[in-house]
């Protein structure tokens, strides 16, 4: 590249390449009749760009000049998470038909004296029973494009969009299966899009998981509270992506096929501490029973706030040495009901001074 060309304005740089560099491509946005090539390089130009290319072929006498526009850019992150190389997609503008034709020819014995490896096999595509619509929101083009790849290979149906007002827009056009939302987002992020979600009777039960690195329970805490289905922390891998969308799916319609279901929170203790959750329950005076699937089965009874009862099956443990034993849970799965609980106070404390007794009661037993 030799920097700006006095010539012409239009021109932004220049470039010789040989033909091992270049590959017959077709672009999104290309007039085929011009065609289109794919450099491989890593000297990167801006989208639009316009430079004079002169190709010099090893099989053909002279080189051909050419101007071309920048329409597609594969930079070094998407080359390494795609297997192919660096380079840029281009569009040529001015080349004539002899000199297309010759490039053409070039080109074609190239291919044929180095025949592309044969495609991997077709992994087997979903049914139209197990197929999903999956609305993927990320602002940033990388991961957006990184967590619609697994289920675009499947065959699913895949929606994108870079921020929450257009995934809204998205959803009142066509309910999905799941969003796939990034939280932190311009214009509308991933709290907002939740609330105005969960506010539409249309898409209330459209399952919602946030991809994230946020990380404090308070935060968490808040996704759950308005209705989340899920965290998944950010960088992560596809297949994760995967198994975490199909259980979310398969649980929400799981729910909706469950007539009287009235689960206003749901979550894994992987994402939220035990005892996060407890005072959470307590502040917003909650009345129902927690279900906490961890190392056993436990269930806590709330009225108003105040936790009543635990119950650990398959142990003799009392009330307060189940609360005891869910503290130390860290991972898991709850599921909140709201319901009428008439049981006797067995704990006789509120969550905050339960709390304070257990973490007492560990420091204790440190010394």
């Amino acid at each position: 590249m030799t920097g700006e060309n006095r010539e012409s304005p239009r021109v932004q740089a220049e470039f010789t390449v040989r033909a091992e560099a270049l590959s017959r491509a077709r672009l999104p946005g290309v007039d085929l009749s011009r065609g289109g090539l794919f450099i491989a390089t890593e000297r990167f130009l801006p989208l639009n760009a316009v430079l004079r290319l002169t190709i010099a072929l090893d099989d053909a006498p002279g080189e051909i000049p050419t101007l071309c526009r920048v329409v597609f850019v594969r930079d070094r992150a998407a080359a390494k998470a795609t297997g192919k190389p660096a380079g840029m997609g281009l569009e040529l503008l001015d080349i004539s038909a002899e000199h297309r034709a010759v490039l053409d020819e070039s080109l074609a014995a190239r291919s044929a004296r180095n025949p592309a490896p044969p495609p991997p096999p077709r992994e087997r595509q979903p049914s139209r029973s197990d197929a999903l619509d999956v609305i993927v929101v990320d602002d940033d083009a990388r991961f957006r494009e990184y967590a619609a790849g697994p289920f675009r290979k499947r065959g699913d149906l895949v929606r994108v969009t870079s921020d929450g007002l257009e995934a809204l827009a998205m959803c009142l056009k066509q309910a999905p299966d799941i969003i796939v939302s990034d939280v932190q987002m311009p214009r509308m992020d991933g709290w907002q899009l939740l609330r105005l979600v969960r506010a539409r009777p249309s898409l209330a039960a459209v399952p919602v998981l946030f991809l994230t690195t946020l990380s404090g329970d308070d935060e968490r805490m808040l996704g759950y509270q308005l209705g989340v289905d899920g965290y998944l922390a950010k960088p992560y891998a596809q297949e994760e992506l995967l198994v975490r969308v199909h259980q979310i799916v398969r649980r929400a319609r799981s729910a909706r096929s469950t007539p009287g279901a009235r689960t206003t929170l749901r979550g894994e203790l992987d994402h939220v501490a035990s005892g996060s959750l407890f005072s959470f329950l307590e502040m917003d005076r909650k009345s129902g029973v927690l279900l906490v699937l961890g190392a056993s089965v436990a269930r806590a009874f709330f009225r108003d706030g105040r936790v009543l009862r635990v119950e650990l099956e398959g142990t003799a443990l009392d009330s307060r040495g189940a609360f005891a034993e869910v503290l130390r849970w860290t991972t898991g799965q709850f599921e909140f009901s709201p319901q009428e609980v008439v049981c006797r106070d067995e704990l006789g404390q509120s969550v905050t001074a339960l709390l304070l007794e257990s973490a007492r009661e560990e420091d204790e037993g440190r010394r």
